[in-house]
């Protein structure tokens, strides 16, 4: 049986089951470049891109089960909005996998979440919070972080507009 898997731009559609080995983007001692290959049992082999080759390996690698209680946090804020927040989206984990650049990343239900970012937080059984660069008591002290870094960006925005603040 062949599986495929179409890579991020759709353009390529990758043989799953038949591919050996694959090598990312490379430059040599010399300093030459070396494009991404992926190679099949067949001994043919083509390029591809660093990102189709991260996208395989996340599909196809290993799920571990999660233990109960685990949930993805989505942060949300928009201050011109009608209703501006901050809301939070929850997902259940229901599962981890390997992340493209090591460590795991949750499995959701939810398939429009590909991979954590900087909006995505882990709440933990124990009532914690994780991101991929901070550690936060409760729920509570992460969504304040995340409304105050987002009110930052924004007088950061504004202040170099050429009118100046918005009114």
């Amino acid at each position: 049986m062949q599986f495929f898997i179409k890579g991020y731009t759709g353009a390529a559609v990758y043989p799953v089951s038949s591919i050996t080995k694959m090598q990312k983007a490379r430059k040599d001692r010399s300093g030459r470049d070396h494009p991404a290959r992926i190679y099949l049992t067949d001994d043919r082999d083509f390029e591809a891109s660093d990102r189709d080759i991260d996208l395989i390996v996340r599909q196809f690698a290993p799920i571990v089960p999660a233990q109960p209680g685990f949930e993805l946090l989505s942060f949300g804020y928009d201050p011109h909005d009608d209703e501006p927040g901050p809301w939070i989206h929850r997902e259940l984990i229901i599962g981890w996998r390997n992340a493209e650049y090591g460590g795991l990343d949750p499995v959701v239900i939810d398939y429009d979440f590909d991979e954590m970012e900087d909006r995505h937080a882990i709440l933990r059984p124990d009532g914690k919070v994780q991101t991929g660069e901070s550690w936060f008591d409760t729920e509570e002290e992460w969504v304040a972080s995340m409304k105050a870094a987002a009110d930052e960006e924004r007088a950061r925005k504004q202040s170099r507009t050429p009118e100046g603040p918005a009114a």
